[in-house]
């Protein structure tokens, strides 16, 4: 039995019209491996930025513009979640929004209320 692929998307679409975290939520989220982040400031530190830790995510059922399994890399701007604890599970956020990360080749969002799918909020 063959997986159906729910959606395709490619590095134009991300660029152009990024899927809200809350599109790509529905889809059902796997926790996969650690992962960084280039944060950089265009606000109140034009120019400056950091790296920081994120969690990779498998989105379930789309692929990428190579056909391959899509992932995202999400963070949370406290974080209070241990990344390592989400691996291997089905994640969830309240929110989250789209993230212009520079160099990184992997969609990112910033999101609130990660947590394993189904505990309480």
């Amino acid at each position: 039995m063959t997986k159906k692929i729910k959606c395709k998307y490619t590095q134009s679409d991300f660029f152009f019209n990024p899927p809200t975290f809350q599109e790509l939520n529905k889809y059902g989220l796997i926790g996969r491996r650690m992962g960084e982040v280039n944060i950089i400031d265009y606000h109140d530190n034009p120019g400056e930025n950091f790296i920081d830790n994120g969690l990779v995510c498998q989105v379930k059922n789309c692929i990428n513009q190579a056909d391959k399994p899509l992932e995202i890399i999400i963070f949370m701007d406290e974080n209070i979640v241990h990344y390592s604890d989400l691996i291997g599970k089905r994640i969830t956020a309240d929110a989250g929004n789209f993230y212009y990360p520079g160099w990184q080749e992997i969609p990112t969002y910033e999101v609130k209320g990660l947590r394993i799918a189904g505990d309480e909020k």
